[in-house]
């Protein structure tokens, strides 16, 4: 009787006599009936009384609550391109689980501490709905309702969003509505913190008040990706960028953060290099000091030999330059300058000085070369 069974059992069946017997048999230990049903009934029951029957039986869903699975706390997702895993379960008055059709969970991403959630998505920015809603039925086996959301976006002036999940109309739900209609007050709610990650950067849109990360290529960098004043950036030849990390290639140069321009800033090289001056952001390097120069390191220019002395690339002090005697060689080679420039040809041509000569190649210096063009033959 409802009595003994704690207020009222609802059972779904199509033979009803028969299926109450069975049911009372199975789920409460009653005696069963000749011919009665024992499998594939779904039984509530009301009345806050279940629980001396245990966990086999349960009443109408009360309560929602994340699962263990699920530490919220430590979540932080990336607007626009991360995705956010909840995972819920119901239970009632007696704080049994609840498992099974017909309830349905309707998942949404809100914006923090708002009193309500209705939203209108594709029309926008009027209701509090930060993301399209995502319907998910309770699992008959696990009673787990899970889903992977997907803010797009947050609010300026804020790093927080709220996830919530709202015990819904089945009904509702089958027609893919986006309202709230449908849905009880049996919800709950956590805050989970929106940020850009390594190798993003945020786009904020004053219109809209919200704002969402974009992924850098693969070869570019940002300093802060949570300053909306720093954008993606090309790496310079005298770095290397990966994952939105910046690395320099030669030990001992430094490169500065501009926070306001959101650029690195070449700075100062090791002794034997100086800094390479250029105004194109992407071109920063340090080159190896020139033949016949030394370079102290830091922001220091790189500066000459003393008269009657010489240095082989990359000297970083006065005393690399050897006094040196000076022959000077002209002549004239049957190629255009741009053939010359070549750096082939221009190494061969100083080892082929410098066998001639008998010294070292690194003391061959070209100081200067010109193009000139004949007319033979009146051609």
């Amino acid at each position: 009787s409802a009595g003994a069974a704690g207020g009222a059992m609802h059972v779904s069946c199509s033979d009803r006599p028969r299926c109450n017997s069975g049911a009372m048999a199975r789920r409460v230990r009653m005696p069963l009936e000749a011919g009665g049903v024992t499998a594939g009934l779904g039984v509530q029951m009301i009345g806050n009384s279940a629980e001396q029957y245990g966990p086999g039986v349960s009443s109408f869903p009360v309560d929602i609550q994340w699962t263990d699975l699920d530490d919220l706390d430590t979540i932080t997702f990336a607007p626009g391109l991360g995705k956010v895993r909840v995972a819920v379960k119901l239970f009632d008055n007696n704080g049994y689980m609840v498992r099974g059709p017909p309830y349905v969970i309707r998942f949404r991403t809100c914006k923090a501490s708002r009193t309500s959630c209705e939203e209108s998505w594709a029309g926008g920015e009027g209701g509090g709905g930060l993301s399209a809603p995502v319907i998910k039925s309770i699992d008959a086996a696990t009673g787990v309702a899970s889903v992977e959301v997907e803010p797009t976006r947050c609010l300026v002036g804020s790093d927080q969003v709220e996830i919530r999940a709202f015990l819904t109309d089945a009904a509702t739900a089958a027609v893919g509505s986006q309202a709230s209609i449908g849905d009880s007050a049996v919800t709950v709610s956590r805050a989970v913190r929106c940020s850009c990650l390594a190798g993003q950067t945020r786009i904020e849109s004053p219109s809209r008040g919200s704002w969402w990360c974009v992924q850098c290529l693969a070869d570019e960098y940002v300093i802060d990706p949570n300053n909306a004043a720093h954008a993606c950036h090309a790496c310079p030849s005298g770095a290397t960028c990966t994952g939105g990390g910046f690395a320099v290639t030669l030990q001992g140069s430094v490169f500065e953060a501009d926070d306001v321009s959101g650029l690195y800033a070449l700075t100062s090289c090791p002794a034997g290099y100086q800094v390479l001056l250029t105004t194109v952001a992407v071109e920063q390097e340090c080159r190896i000091c020139d033949p016949g120069s030394y370079c102290v390191g830091g922001a220091s220019p790189a500066a000459k030999c003393p008269a009657g002395s010489h240095s082989q690339a990359g000297a970083a002090e006065a005393g690399r330059c050897e006094k040196a005697a000076f022959v000077a060689l002209s002549m004239a080679l049957p190629m255009t300058q741009a053939e010359f420039e070549k750096p082939a040809t221009l190494e061969q041509f100083k080892r082929s000085v410098s066998d001639a000569a008998e010294v070292d190649v690194s003391a061959v210096l070209i100081a200067g070369y010109v193009e000139e063009t004949s007319r033979r033959g009146g051609g």
